[in-house]
This record gives C-alpha cells, structure tokens and sequence, in this order.
C-alpha cells in the first residue's frame, strides 16, 4: 500500500492526537537494525525492531545497503502492525522505506501494542539475498539515512521518526538509530569431492564417485567439470545408481573429451513440473566417471596415479564451470579433487579380455600356461533332460507349472589313446556347479544314479546340495560332488574315457505352480563360484592324475509352461464350442497319413470324455450345439446351465490323450 503524497511526519501527527511534552524518555526511544548473517545467494531476514517506554503513534523508518553487496527482496510487517491504518512499504535494490500510522480516522487502535516488559518490539523483517561473486566472507553495514530516500518515486525525502504523543521524534530530538550487518559467507555450504579411484582387478578400467554434500539446502542441478592428465582415456559418464537417478532428473548431458568429461544434470526441468530436487543430505553421489589406464606400470610394486581435478572455465564448448543450482540461483560449491590409481594386473585366464594390455588374451598369454583353465584335457560337462539330440547334447528341460520335472547331468572325457604315461581321460572325481531358476526348488534327497555309469562304478562318495532362497545374494543353485576311490582300500576306480556323454545321475525339481514363472526358455548353466549352503565357492572341475582342470561347459534351458487348460469339445482350439469344432473332429478321425489333422489339444476334441477320439464327439459336439444335448464333461464348454461364462479347465480324467498346446501360460 502506497501513501499519500504528502509528508508522512504530517500524516503521523494528524493521526495521533495532542501532543504531551515530557511524555517520552529519550533514551528510551530506539529503532534497531539487526545483526544476521547469510550464506551466498540466499535470502536472510534482518529483523527491524522499536523499543520506547511510551505508546507508539506510528514511525518513518528509512535504511540502505551497498546494493552490489545484496539485494533488497521484500519488506514484512510484523503482526504488531496488523491493526495499523496505514503501513507503506518501499522496497529498492539498495534501500528500503517503511511508514507506519496505527490510527488515521481516530476509529481505530491507537498506538502500536508494547512488548513487556523490556519495550522493545519487533515492527518488521527486511529480507535481503547475498549476492554471488567469488568470496569466502563479506560484511554488509544495513544504516539508517535521513533525507536521502522518499516513500513513492518523485515523492519528499523521509527522516527516520517515532510519533509519541501526536509528537515525531528523529535523531536531532534523541531518537537512537541503532545500524545493522548482513554478514555473507561466499558458499552454499555445498561440497563436491572426487573419491580415490583404480582399476578393477582383472582389468585396466574402473569407476570414480563423484560425491555431494548438501547440508543446508535442496539442490535443483549440479554441472561437474573434471580433468584427467594423459595416460587416462575417460570411457563413460553416468548417473546410474546416483542421486541425480534416484530423484528423478529430467535434463542429464554428459560430453567426453579427451582431457576431461562434463555432466550437466538439471532434477526439474520437463513438464508437468513436479518439483524434483535432491534433498539434504551428506555424501549423495551425483556422478560416475569410468577411466581406463593406457600406460602399463612398471611393475606390480609401482602403481602409477594420476590426478583428477575440478577444473573451471577449461572443458566443452562453451566451457563449463563446476556449478551447483540452489533457490534457482547457481553458484560455486567447494570442490574436492581425488586420484585414479592405474596397477599392474594379472591376466584372467577364462574372461575374454586382455587384461594385463599386453595384446595377448586367456590361453594365448604366457601367464596362462600354468593355469587350470589353459590346460583342459578334452573333459566336458553337460546338463538338460534325459535324452541326447542329433548333436550328441541333452534336449532342453520342460517344466509344467505346479508340477514336477527334472534334470540329468553327464560328463564325456575322450580317450587320449596314450599309452604308458599319464591317463588324462580316466576321471577320479568331479565337481558341479550349476545355477538354475527359482521357479524350480531342488529336491536334495532325489538324486537318481539308477541306470548310470555313477552307479555301474560304485563310486565312493556322491553329495548333492541345493540352495533354492532366491534372496540369499546369489540365486538359486546346487552342488554336485562325486569322489569315485575316496575309501580304503584304494583300488585305482575312475570314471572311464567316453566320446559321447553318458549320464551322472538326474535330481527331481517342484515347479512352483506361480504364473509368474511363465518366462519360457530360461537358461540353466555351469557357474563357477557358487557356494549352495556352504562358505566356501566351488568350481566347476575334473579330477584326473590328482590333478584338478575345468572341463568345456554346456549349458541348457528349462522351458516354462502352464498347465494345460482347454474347453472340452473345443476340438479348433479357438476358446468356444461352435460347428468348426464338430469338422475338426471329423478331420482328425479321418485324416490320412498323406494329409493328417493333429489337433493342438487332443483332450478338448474327446467331447464324451472316453479316452479317444472318434465319430461319437463330433455326435457329443452337435447335440449339444443344436438339440439340447447333455453338457460336455468336465471342464466343460465353457458355459454352465445358467449361460453364465466360466474358464477353462484342466482334464479332470486319467487317460492317453494330451494337451500340449493347452498351456495356462499362453493366456499370459
């Protein structure tokens, strides 16, 4: 609310009434400024208090600031001035201007209301925003100024006065102007640190976090600029996994060069804006800078380390500065740099890298000469169903949802046809280890060596472990152990050389009757490392000459399929009853073997639910169609006497015929 453009002291004595002489204590009569401090482009309250010992009319309080030092926002009335007649506020860049009058019409209260019991009042809160630069402190002195500033624009030049009694006190009559100090500290309070890096074992590469201290406010997007000296190659940058992900940014540019990397991340930039930002907090990590080492330390005792350093005004064009975005202002956070450590690593045997970077890979690498892996001796694994295929390999595994199935394990170790020396292909024992999915549970005590070469030997020593909690960290497996001459007395026994796979044995699997395991092919495979119930990983190994050696692996897939549901005399599979269903009968009576009808779900076309398929469904089809015959046997045609639709079902009889494409996991 603007005043009227006349003098505010004539304004304030007209609305106050006769004036008393000796009805004030002079040194009692105070406006005061206070003493707060800031923090870089935020707004701070600088509160404007009155302290007098008689009742208050109203007040002129006129005050400035270096304006290239902060910034005036806004100017808040207390709840003291809340029954006021008139409360003018004029706030500039460098200067602010408040007038109060309590009572203009003599309707109203008459005198601002007085703290008890020390006087002093809290009469409004001057916001100011500390503005950036490249400070650590600065002090901003908040005067009072007489005759230098006007209420409204063009209007008369205003004096700081009290009113008391229908009189105005200024400085010359006692009035005590007491100044203030905004005290601006040059950060945010947030923090931005590079933590220590180094290659991964087992390869030349690794990641560097990037990390956020944001202890005092919400941050609305961050840039991060960071330099790397030669012999570094910054291969990706990525939130993943970073606050910048989880909060949901909407704007995330990261740029590659070859001296450095950029990441530009704004949290609520698209629409519908949704006001994302990261919250406070201490140590969120806002980036992921992968590196890799292109210089080969001199040895295995003398890493190389490189710096990598916050850098401003150097990367991308145009180039950025390490920023970070607060109250939509941005500015510059304290930043933290940190080291990448390249060192020497050894060569991974069985991984497909060049790990060492000597342009030799696994077997190839002289390293590898002496490894386990590099010295397989013809010795394979394999794993699936019961029967073999015209390659020689197990076929895949079926699982029914809600049932049971199982999987068999075989080994092949060719004959190396050498005489006198050592007997690579004759196997003492083995271990398996094979991760499977948790759709199956194992059963420990199903393992079956009927009818195997494990039990035509007579091996000492067989175990069978299962580990079947999907939530232990590392999924569901099991453990297979065979030691054929683990007893006394020690007779020499092995596993005999083979060119094709013969089988180890078979353990049962219940299918968990869950629809939520309608996943189809899923893999079943050999894994190195996985402990089942125990501490301590095992491998997947042949023993032979007491010597342990990993064996080539194959894996299977176990496919997933519902149970088979179906409509009875729904002979076309097309999830009704209707005449179609009468011919397909027909054709699949009186197919020929030059031209045969097979129909995806042999049970759905047995209409009488006999057993077999013949001219009396296509009899049971049509009287039920169109003269009122008896309902097809359970599971039904899908409707019940009442014409109500009701689902498909299961064959509730024992008999020959099946249902293969009747699966409940097709309806997925």
């Amino acid at each position: 609310m603007g005043l009227r453009r006349i003098h505010i002291a004539t304004v304030l004595v007209l609305g106050g009434g006769v004036w008393t002489p000796g009805a004030v204590s002079q040194e009692n009569l105070r406006l005061t400024l206070g003493e707060v401090s800031g923090v870089q482009s935020r707004v701070t309250d600088v509160p404007l208090t009155l302290t007098a010992d008689a009742d208050v009319q109203g007040l002129v309080a006129v005050f400035e600031w270096d304006s290239e030092l902060a910034e005036g926002i806004d100017l808040l009335p207390t709840a003291a001035l809340a029954n006021a007649d008139i409360v003018s506020r004029r706030v500039e860049p460098g200067f602010a201007v408040l007038g109060v009058v309590v009572d203009e019409d003599g309707e109203g209260p008459e005198t601002i209301p007085r703290a008890e019991p020390d006087g002093v009042t809290d009469v409004a809160m001057m916001q100011l925003r500390c503005l950036p630069g490249a400070y650590e402190e600065r002090q901003t002195p908040i005067r009072f100024r007489d005759s230098a500033h006007a209420a409204v624009e063009n209007g008369p030049l205003l004096d700081n006065i009290v009113v008391v009694g229908g009189r105005s006190y200024g400085a010359s009559d006692g009035l005590a102007l007491t100044p203030g100090l905004l005290v601006c500290t040059g950060r945010t309070g947030v923090e931005f640190s590079i933590r220590d890096g180094a290659n991964e074992a087992g390869s030349p590469c690794g990641s560097v976090e990037i990390h956020m201290s944001n202890p005092v406010d919400v941050v609305e997007g961050y840039v991060l600029a960071i330099g790397h000296p030669p012999g570094l190659r910054l291969e990706e940058i990525s939130i993943a996994g970073t606050a910048a992900e989880e909060f949901g940014a909407d704007f995330v540019q990261p740029t590659i060069l070859d001296e450095g990397g950029t990441l530009g991340v704004v949290l609520d930039l698209l629409s519908p804006l949704q006001g994302n930002v990261i919250p406070v907090g201490d140590d969120h990590i806002v980036g992921r800078f992968h590196y890799c080492c292109e210089e080969t330390p001199p040895g295995p005792n003398a890493p190389l380390v490189y710096e990598l350093a916050f850098v401003d005004g150097a990367l991308g064009v145009p180039p950025k500065d390490n920023i970070v975005v607060v109250g939509g202002i941005s500015t510059g956070p304290v930043l933290s740099n940190g080291e990448f450590t390249c060192a020497i690593v050894e060569e991974i045997c069985d991984d497909d890298l060049d790990n060492d970077q000597d342009e030799l890979i696994d077997c190839d690498d002289p390293e590898c000469v002496e490894s386990n892996v590099c010295q397989v001796a013809g010795q394979a694994f394999a794993l699936g169903s019961r029967t073999l295929n015209a390659d020689g390999l197990p076929d895949p595994v079926d699982a029914v949802l809600g049932d049971t199935t199982e999987i068999a394990f075989f080994y092949k170790s060719p004959e190396d046809f050498v005489a006198g020396g050592p007997q690579y292909d004759q196997i003492q024992g083995l271990s398996m280890v094979v991760c499977f999915p948790c759709g199956l549970r194992c059963r420990e005590d199903s393992l079956d060596i009927s009818d195997t070469i494990v039990g035509a030997v007579g091996v000492d020593f067989i175990d069978l472990q299962c580990d079947n909690d999907p939530d232990d960290g590392d999924g569901c497996e099991l453990i297979l152990g065979i030691l054929v001459d683990a007893l006394p007395p020690f007779d020499g026994k092995t596993l005999p050389p083979t060119d094709m796979f013969l089988r180890l044995g078979t353990v049962e699997f219940d299918v968990l009757d869950d629809e939520q395991f309608c996943l189809g092919a899923v893999p079943i495979e050999f894994c190195d490392g996985a402990n089942a119930r125990g501490n301590v990983p095992i491998a997947n190994v042949v023993a032979t000459e007491n010597q342990s050696v990993h064996p080539q692996l194959f894996n299977s897939t176990v496919n997933f399929v519902g149970r088979p549901r179906f409509f009875r005399g729904d002979c076309d599979f097309s999830g009704q009853l209707n005449i179609s269903d009468a011919a397909n009968v027909v054709l699949t009576v009186f197919g020929t073997a030059v031209n045969p009808h097979v129909p995806r779900c042999e049970d759905a076309c047995d209409c009488n639910d006999d057993g077999r398929i013949d001219f009396a469904d296509t009899i049971c089809v049509l009287r039920y169609l169109f003269q009122m015959g008896r309902a097809p046997l359970p599971p039904g045609p899908g409707w019940n006497e009442s014409g109500d639709r009701t689902p498909p079902g299961e064959d509730p009889t024992e008999d020959g015929l099946g249902c293969a494409g009747g699966s409940s996991c097709d309806e997925q």
